[in-house]
C-alpha cells in the first residue's frame, strides 16, 4: 500500500536528490473546490456521504473510483501510532463481503493490476482508496461499488491474517523509515513539527506501536473514524454520470456513524504553525555511501488562505526557477566544488510551503562547496534576480498555463480523480481544470519583480530557523554541526557581492541551411503508417493520429550502438550523452538554451544502449513556435554539437567523484555485483570501482557521439502524432532532409562476446546500511528471438508478480515491496532477461529465496493455477490495448519493429495475437527460458 508522509513536490526540486514521496496539506476550504472541472456532478447520498462525479473519455472505456476518507494517522491514539495506515491494508485482507485475497483476485481478472490499479494510500488526514474499472463492463462497475461500500465500513479482521500482515507493515517501517533517507526525513520532521499538533505522529507508526495495535483498537479506530460526513465516493472517466448516479443512491442507502445529511466539518489536518528557532539544529547520518550530503530545511511559510497559496506559489515558481539556474551553472564550473545543488519548494504540512536546498560536493565536506553555495545565494538575496530571469519565470508560468489550457483533455481520468480527492481532502491546488490555472496565471500576472526579490529575501539564503539534515562520511576530518554553519553562514552573508549577468539571446541556428527534399513517399501496406525517404538519406516513417491531442513524439535511431565501439571505448559512449547533455547545443551554453527554450514543450533527449542509439523529443503541435523551436533543436543536435571544455571538465568530475565516493558503498556495491555478473565480469563492460572511470574525457565522448550518431544517412526517424501533413514536409525539408549527407553505413550490432556469467551463482554482500536486507535473483538465457514472444514475456512477468505476491507475501510475511521483470533482447544476441528484486526481514531472507525458486521450478514445469493464468492474461491484454490508444506508445513500438526488421504490419495485428494466446504454446517456451537451477542469487545483508 502507498504511503503518503511527508512532502509533495511541487514546481522546483527535480534531481537526483530531491526527497519526497507525498502530501500532508490541510483542510476542506470551500474556495478550494474552485479547482474541480466546472462539468462534475456534485450531491449527498441517503447515508450523507458525498459524491464527485466528472466524465472524462481520457483514455476511452475505462473508469475510476475513489473512496476519500477524512480520517488518518492524525486521528491514532498515543502509543497506537499507525493505527490508520494498519487498518487501510487489513481493508484487502477481508471485509463483510470479501475473505482475503477476493479484492485483488476481482480486479485481476478484470485485467487490473495490484498496485497501479487497486490500491490505496494513508496520509495524516486522509485515507483514499483506489479501484481501476472498466467503463463498459456493468458487472465489474456493481461490484467495485459493493467493493467501496465494504471498505466504507471497515475490515472484517481475521486474527491469523492480521498477525501475518503485521510482518508485512514491519517491513514496510524497516524500508521508509531505518533507511539513511528515512532517517534524516525523520529527524527533519522532529523539529519542524516541534510544539505543533503534528508532534510525535507518524503515518505508519513505529515497530513499537505497531505489535500494540490489536483487532479491538482496529474496530475502535474504524467506528470512530469511517462514518459517512467524512466520506467523498469519487468517480472519473467514460461513464453514464446519472447511471452512476443512480446506482451509488442504491447502495449507499443506509447510514454508519456519523449524522446523515450533515458534512463534518472538522478539520482532520491543522494547520501548521512555524516553531521559531533561534539556533542551528543539524542532524547527521553517516551511512551514505557519498562523503557528505546536505538537506536544508531553509524555511516554511503558511499562506492564511487559498489567494496567498497562490500568490505564495507563483513567486516561489519564478525565484527557483531563477535560484536553479544560477547553482545549475556551479555544477558545470570546475572551480566550484559542487557535484549538484538546487533549491526546492514543496507542500508541507497543513498546507505551509516548504523551501529548502539540497547540496553534494564533489568531495567530502569541502567547505569550498559550501562557500561556493552560500556566496552564490548570497548574491541573489542582495540583488534580486535579473529583469530576465523575471520575465522568463513569468513566461514559464503564462506558457504552462495555455499549454494545460490546449492538452487539458489529454489529462487521464486516474489524475484528475487523484487531483479531485486531494483537493476536496486536503484543500490543495491542482493543475487541473481550467479554474484550477486561471488562479494561478492570475497570482502571476499579480506578482513583481519585487514580489520574487522579497521573496528571495526573506527565504533563499539559510538562517539559524532553518534545519539542517547532514548524511556525511564518519571518517571525515572536517564534518559540519550548527557552530560550523553558524561560522559559514554568517561569514559569507558579509561577503560583497555583483548581480547576475543578463543571458544573450540568441537564434538556435543563425544561418538555416538550404532545404532538402523529399524523395519519395509510400504507404505502408496494410497498415496506417508512411516511409519517407529524404534527399539526404534519411528515412522517416510517419504515423499521423489524434490518439493523444496537441501530442507530437519523435525518435532519431542509430543501429549499432555501443557494441560497435572499440571495446576499451563504452565507458565513453555511456557518458557522451550526459557529458554533451550538459552543453546545450550549437552556439548556445545550457543557460543560453534554457533561454531559448523556456516555457516551450520542445525538449530533446538522448540514449546511448549496446545495441542502438536514440534521440527522443517532443513538442507541441498546436504551437507553430514550438514546432519550429523543436525541429531546429534536432538539427543542432544532430548537426552542430557543441564543445564546451569546461563544462566537460566538471561533467567528467562530478561522475569520477560519484564512483570514487560510492566504491566503499554497500549499496553501491551490490548493485556492482549483479551489473558485472551479467556482463560475465568482463573488465570492459564491469561497473567502475574507485578509480572511476580510466578512459572518460569530454574529448573521447565528443568523438564517440559522432562516431555513433553523427552520419544523418544511417538514422531512422520515428514520428507520431497529431500534426498538419504540410506543416510537417515544410519542417522536414528544412531542418531534417538538410541535414550533411555522407555514404550510409547502417552498421548492425556486433556482439562483443560478453555472455552472463553462468549459473548457478550466489554471492551475498554485507554491510547495507538499512535495516532490511535486499535479494535479487536473476536468470538470463540465450535463446531464439520472435516477435510474438513478447506477448510471452509480459504475461510471464503477471505471473510472476501473482504468484510471488502470495508466495512471498501472504504465506510467509516479511516482504514489502518487490518488482519482477521480464525482457526479451534481439541484439547485440538473442536472449531472455529475468529479475525478481524484493526487500524483507533479514532473518527471512533465506526461506524466502527458496520459496521463490521452488515457485520458479513450478511455473517452469507448467504448474499455473488457472486463475493465476487468467488473471495474467487479461492484465496483458487491458494493458496493450489501453497502451495502444495513447500517441505516447507508438514512437516505441515502431522504433522496436525497425530495430528488430520486424514487418510494420505486424504492430496492427498485436492486439488480436494477445487475444489468441496459447497456453501449450506458453508453458513450452516458459520451460526454454526459466531455469530455476541457473539462477543467480544476490543479497545485501544489514
Amino acid at each position: 500500500m502507498k504511503l503518503r508522509h511527508f512532502l509533495l513536490a511541487a514546481a522546483a526540486g527535480a534531481g537526483l536528490f530531491a526527497a519526497g514521496c507525498g502530501s500532508t496539506a490541510g483542510t476542506v476550504q470551500k474556495s478550494a473546490t474552485e479547482s474541480i472541472e466546472a462539468a462534475a456532478k456534485r450531491g449527498t447520498l441517503p447515508n450523507g456521504m458525498e459524491y464527485v462525479i466528472l466524465r472524462n473519455s481520457n483514455p476511452p472505456g475505462k473508469l475510476e473510483l475513489r473512496l476519500s476518507v477524512r480520517t488518518g494517522s492524525l486521528q491514532d491514539r498515543e502509543g497506537l501510532e499507525g493505527t490508520a495506515h494498519f487498518l487501510e491494508h487489513l481493508q484487502f485482507l477481508g471485509t463483510s463481503r470479501y475473505k482475503a485475497g477476493d479484492i485483488v483476485h476481482f480486479a485481476e481478472s478484470i485485467g487490473m493490476a495490484f498496485g497501479p490499479e487497486v490500491n490505496a494510500y494513508t496520509s495524516y488526514g486522509e485515507t483514499q482508496y483506489k479501484l481501476s474499472l472498466p467503463a463498459d463492463d456493468p458487472a465489474a462497475i456493481e461490484k467495485g461499488i459493493d467493493i467501496l461500500e465494504d471498505w466504507a465500513q471497515g475490515p472484517v479482521v481475521d486474527q491469523a491474517q492480521m498477525d501475518r500482515e503485521r510482518n508485512v507493515v514491519h517491513e514496510e517501517i524497516r524500508l521508509s523509515r531505518e533507511s539513511m533517507q528515512g532517517r534524516l526525513q525523520d529527524a527533519l520532521m522532529e523539529e519542524l513539527t516541534r510544539g505543533s499538533p503534528y508532534e510525535g505522529k507518524t503515518v505508519i507508526g513505529t515497530h513499537e506501536s505497531l505489535d500494540r495495535i490489536t483487532a479491538a483498537d482496529i474496530e475502535q479506530f474504524a467506528e470512530a473514524g469511517y462514518t459517512a460526513d467524512r466520506m467523498t465516493i469519487i468517480a472519473v472517466g467514460d461513464c453514464d454520470e446519472d447511471e452512476l448516479i443512480r446506482l451509488l443512491e442504491k447502495k449507499f442507502v443506509s447510514g454508519f456513524g456519523g449524522t446523515a445529511g450533515a458534512r463534518n466539518t472538522e478539520t482532520s489536518i491543522p494547520r501548521f504553525k512555524n516553531v521559531k528557532k533561534d539556533s542551528w539544529r543539524v542532524h547527521e547520518d553517516s551511512s551514505l555511501g557519498q562523503d557528505f550530503y546536505m538537506w536544508m530545511n531553509v524555511e516554511n511559510a503558511v499562506p492564511s488562505g487559498i489567494l496567498e497559496q497562490q500568490l505564495l506559489d507563483a513567486r516561489a515558481s519564478i525565484a527557483a526557477q531563477a535560484v536553479n539556474q544560477r547553482l545549475g551553472a556551479l555544477e558545470r564550473d570546475t572551480d566550484t566544488g559542487v557535484q549538484k545543488a538546487f533549491m526546492y519548494w514543496a507542500t508541507s504540512l497543513g498546507n505551509a510551503r516548504e523551501y529548502g536546498i539540497q547540496l553534494l560536493p564533489r568531495k567530502g565536506m569541502d567547505e569550498k562547496a559550501l562557500e561556493s553555495l552560500f556566496v552564490e545565494l548570497r548574491k541573489i538575496e542582495e540583488h534580486g534576480i535579473t529583469d530576465q530571469e523575471y520575465e522568463l519565470g513569468i513566461k514559464t508560468l503564462t506558457d504552462r498555463h495555455g499549454a494545460w489550457l490546449t492538452q487539458k483533455m489529454n489529462v487521464t481520468s486516474d489524475q484528475k480523480a487523484n487531483a479531485i480527492a486531494q483537493t476536496l481532502a486536503m484543500g490543495v491546488m491542482y493543475p487541473f481544470g481550467e479554474s484550477a490555472w486561471d488562479s494561478l496565471l492570475a497570482s502571476a500576472k499579480k506578482t513583481k519583480k519585487k514580489d520574487v526579490d522579497g521573496w528571495i529575501q526573506k527565504y533563499a539564503y539559510p538562517s539559524p530557523s532553518a534545519v539542517v539534515s547532514v548524511a556525511q562520511n564518519a571518517s571525515d576530518s572536517g564534518k559540519i554541526d550548527g557552530q560550523k554553519m553558524e561560522e559559514l553562514t554568517a561569514r559569507y552573508r558579509k561577503t560583497a557581492t555583483q548581480a547576475g549577468e543578463e543571458i544573450a539571446m540568441k537564434e538556435l541556428v543563425p544561418n538555416p541551411p538550404a532545404p532538402g527534399t523529399i524523395a519519395s513517399k509510400e504507404s505502408v501496406s496494410g497498415t496506417p503508417f508512411m516511409k519517407w525517404t529524404l534527399s539526404n538519406g534519411i528515412v522517416l516513417y510517419t504515423y499521423r493520429n489524434n490518439l493523444t491531442k496537441n501530442d507530437f513524439r519523435m525518435k532519431a535511431v542509430a543501429p549499432g550502438g555501443l557494441s560497435i565501439l572499440a571495446d576499451d571505448e563504452y565507458w565513453n559512449g555511456v557518458m557522451a550523452s550526459s557529458i554533451l547533455g550538459n552543453n546545450g547545443a550549437a552556439d548556445l551554453s545550457l543557460e543560453e538554451l534554457g533561454a531559448y527554450l523556456t516555457g516551450k514543450r520542445a525538449r530533446v533527449s538522448f540514449t546511448y544502449k549496446l545495441a542502438d542509439v536514440q534521440l527522443t523529443g517532443e513538442t507541441d503541435p498546436a504551437d507553430p513556435d514550438d514546432m519550429e523551436r523543436f525541429f531546429k533543436l534536432v538539427h543542432a543536435h544532430l548537426a552542430m554539437p557543441r564543445r564546451d571544455d569546461k563544462a566537460e571538465k566538471a561533467v567528467v568530475e562530478n561522475v569520477q567523484a560519484w564512483y570514487r565516493a560510492n566504491a566503499q558503498n554497500p549499496e553501491y556495491l551490490y548493485s556492482k555485483e549483479i551489473q558485472d555478473a551479467l556482463v560475465g565480469f568482463d573488465p570492459r563492460m564491469a561497473q567502475p570501482g574507485s578509480g572511476g572511470i580510466p578512459s572518460l574525457s569530454g574529448d573521447r565522448a565528443a568523438a564517440v557521439k559522432a562516431r555513433l550518431f553523427g552520419n544523418p544517412a544511417d538514422l531512422t526517424f520515428i514520428v507520431c502524432g497529431d500534426y498538419l501533413e504540410s506543416r510537417l514536409e515544410d519542417l522536414v525539408c528544412r531542418w531534417i532532409a538538410s541535414l550533411p549527407a555522407q555514404e550510409a553505413k547502417q552498421e548492425k550490432p556486433r556482439d562483443p562476446g560478453i555472455r552472463t556469467v553462468a549459473g548457478p551463482y550466489e554471492k551475498v554482500l554485507a554491510g547495507g546500511k538499512d535495516a532490511s536486507a535486499k535479494a535479487a535473483l536473476v536468470l538470463v538465457e540465450e535463446g531464439p528471438w520472435k516477435y510474438e514472444y513478447r506477448h510471452y514475456a509480459s504475461v510471464l512477468a503477471e505471473v510472476l508478480k501473482i504468484r510471488l505476491r502470495e508466495v512471498l507475501r501472504e504465506d510467509k510475511g516479511g516482504v514489502y515491496g518487490w518488482q519482477v521483470t521480464v525482457n526479451q533482447f534481439k541484439q547485440p544476441f538473442s536472449r531472455t532477461l529475468i529479475t525478481i528484486d524484493f526487500t524483507c526481514a533479514p532473518e527471512k531472507r533465506i526461506e524466502l529465496e527458496e520459496a521463490a525458486k521452488a515457485e520458479l521450478a513450478a511455473i517452469a514445469s507448467g504448474k499455473i493455477d488457472e486463475r493465476a493464468w487468467e488473471a495474467a492474461l487479461a492484465i496483458h491484454q487491458k494493458q496493450l490495448e489501453e497502451n495502444m490508444r495513447t500517441n505516447e506508445a507508438w514512437p516505441d513500438l515502431l522504433t522496436e519493429a525497425v530495430l528488430n526488421d520486424v514487418p510494420l504490419s505486424e504492430l496492427t495485428m498485436l492486439k488480436d495475437k494477445a487475444k489468441d494466446l496459447s497456453r501449450e504454446e506458453f508453458n513450452a517456451w516458459t520451460a526454454s527460458v526459466l531455469k530455476p537451477g541457473k539462477v543467480l542469487s544476490f543479497a545485501l545483508e544489514p
